[in-house]
């Protein structure tokens, strides 16, 4: 009983010990929500003439049928500049823009669906520093709020690392009890 039983523990806990360190090792990218990796224009830039398109750039896919994306730019005076519905190819949203009036900072406040299914928020801005001849378009739904940068969702990971570890040691103590009833 000795020898047999102690070797079937340390097999037990070495198992144990690698599906742990394994779970902990993904959690971060398996649990991750998309995260925008760039702009064009660049959040924060300077630019002299309007965009044709503002294009978001992702680390993932994001989800793109009808409806579950909205892109909003929005200018001085709080006037809104998109100029129709974005587009998702892959890990990039594409949405036109209306040429641009007045020079001041521009806001672009995106909600995406992203590839794990919940929704992505945020906000970049770009200067526009000469005023163009464009009009804003016509608001008929209130622009969403972009003050949120990340609307959160989902389990935290934590939750999903501790009940792992509670069913790891739920295992191990099943495991120990059963092998110790066993003679050889």
């Amino acid at each position: 009983m000795g020898g047999g039983y102690a070797s079937g523990v340390r097999r037990v806990l070495a198992v144990a010990l690698v599906v742990l360190f394994g779970l902990i090792g993904s959690a971060g990218t398996a649990f991750a929500h998309n995260q925008l990796v760039s702009s064009n224009p660049a959040d924060k830039a300077s630019v002299e003439t309007g965009p044709a398109t503002v294009e978001l750039t992702f680390d993932q896919a994001v989800q793109g049928s009808k409806d579950l994306n909205t892109v909003v730019i929005v200018g001085p005076g709080d006037t809104q500049w998109q100029g129709g519905e974005p587009t998702v190819s892959d890990n990039k949203v594409t949405v036109p823009v209306r040429e641009l009036g007045p020079a001041g900072e521009y806001r672009v406040g995106y909600q995406i669906l992203s590839a794990d299914g919940h929704p992505v928020r945020g906000e970049i801005r770009f200067t526009l520093t000469k005023a163009g001849n464009g009009t804003p378009a016509e608001v008929t739904t209130p622009a969403p709020d972009t003050t949120t940068p990340e609307s959160g969702g989902g389990v935290p990971v934590w939750v999903w690392i501790v009940g792992a570890v509670v069913l790891l040691g739920v295992g191990v103590v099943t495991a120990m009890r059963l092998g110790g009833g066993s003679t050889r």
